[in-house]
């Protein structure tokens, strides 16, 4: 049950930016219950490059030390760079909105003991392939820079 809500919190950050003309991918971190960081991807930071969801998600987590014992929220499987930050952050749990339209780098972290876990959440899964019908050129642009 509370994976579902948080996937719905996530949800909420994969709309925002979709709003914000990216690709419609969000994260939450949760430790104890509680969302301790969002974020969504972003296409053009200030120096011209890309921050995927859950890269967002655990710059605005601040230091690695803090995320230990966590879980994440991710509406799309994370990529491999993606993948390593979160090991790196010492997360223990990944729980993953939608694994069929990008496979991502779940492998990785099974191998290095991260709990993983698929929802393959109908929102998730709609909401990526809306955006992948509505702006084709858009997605194959990002997904190239992936």
């Amino acid at each position: 049950m509370d994976d579902q809500i948080f996937m719905q919190a996530a949800l909420e950050q994969a709309r925002r930016g979709r709003d914000e003309g990216n690709i419609p991918a969000g994260a939450v971190l949760v430790k104890d219950g509680v969302i301790i960081s969002r974020g969504h991807h972003r296409r053009m930071l200030r120096d011209g490059s890309v921050m995927h969801a859950t890269a967002d998600c655990l710059h605005n987590a601040g230091q690695p030390g803090d995320t230990g014992h966590c879980t994440l929220y991710t509406t799309l499987s994370p990529c491999g760079s993606c993948s390593a930050a979160i090991l790196r952050s010492g997360i223990a749990r990944v729980v993953v909105g939608d694994q069929t339209n990008v496979s991502g780098s779940t492998t990785q972290l099974q191998a290095y003991g991260v709990e993983v876990t698929m929802l393959n959440d109908p929102q998730c899964i709609a909401l990526m392939q809306q955006f992948m019908v509505d702006q084709p050129g858009r997605w194959q642009q990002e997904s190239a820079s992936a």
